[in-house]
């Protein structure tokens, strides 16, 4: 029970940084200075740092011993 209450919560907060990092991009992407190359670059860095940080959180999420709460 505490697990899925837990899914829940975490799918949650997955999703709100998804939908936040989304924002972000596009923010970037719209607003950006017409010569400012570096962008793209930023973009990429910003996804695949945030590609890392979301299967981290998976990866420690699922290690939690879960049986052993009541």
């Amino acid at each position: 029970m505490i697990f899925t209450i837990s899914l829940i919560l975490f799918s949650i907060f997955i999703l709100g940084y998804l939908l936040f990092g989304l924002a972000i991009l596009y923010h970037l992407r719209a607003y950006i200075l017409p010569n400012w190359y570096l962008a793209r670059t930023v973009s990429g860095l910003f996804i695949g740092i945030s590609i890392v940080f979301l299967l981290l959180a998976a990866f420690y999420f699922f290690q939690i011993p879960w049986a052993s709460y009541p």
